[in-house]
């Protein structure tokens, strides 16, 4: 149905679709990412969730099937509709419905609609094909790795003993300062009687 291919472009161009009745599909871009610590380079992937409990009609996905046909946003809702009638009797039946290159939709045992997003999924164009791939750190890379830690707990460290010096520094003062009130005081009491 070509209102499934409607569905599927518009993972590309939004991060929400909302399909009426139905739920809402959220679309979540991860950019490239490099894991040293696992030495693998994962590409930029576009993961999908679903959420059926937000089924409300924004009108977006009618207006961008409107737009993408070049038809009214009547005929594009009675398009939906229909879309949606289709997608509805398919999970009443076999209990699923397959979004290509996408996921399936199912029903549970309550009936509740759930999502499971295929494997390499193909929704992002520019990550098309690409997999993770090892990334392997050379020697000076490690020996530079290990000056980077090196570095970073000792800042700790001394940050950590910068603060125990102003905090014994702190209440020094303060004993100080309590000593010569109380010093004062009780000179001045002694003056008056």
């Amino acid at each position: 149905m070509e209102t499934l291919k409607y569905l599927i472009d518009s993972f590309s161009t939004s991060d929400q679709v909302i399909v009426p009745d139905l739920g809402c599909f959220f679309v979540s871009r991860h950019e490239l990412n490099h894991d040293k610590g696992a030495g693998i380079v994962v590409p930029p992937y576009i993961s999908v969730l679903f959420n059926p409990y937000i089924a409300n009609n924004d009108g977006v996905l009618e207006r961008y099937i409107s737009k993408e046909k070049n038809i009214t946003l009547e005929s594009a809702a009675n398009d939906l509709q229909k879309f949606i009638l289709k997608i509805k009797h398919e999970l009443n039946h076999k209990g699923e419905f397959e979004i290509p290159r996408i996921g399936k939709l199912r029903t549970d045992k309550t009936g509740n609609i759930t999502f499971t997003q295929q494997e390499n999924s193909f929704i992002n164009r520019s990550s098309f094909g690409l997999t993770s791939v090892p990334a392997k750190i050379h020697p000076q890379d490690r020996a530079q790795m290990a000056i980077e830690q090196k570095i970073k707990r000792n800042s700790g460290e001394k940050e950590e003993s910068s603060v125990l010096k102003w905090l014994f520094i702190s209440l020094a003062i303060i004993i100080i300062t309590s000593l010569a009130l109380l010093l004062a005081f009780q000179y001045y009491y002694n003056s008056k009687f």
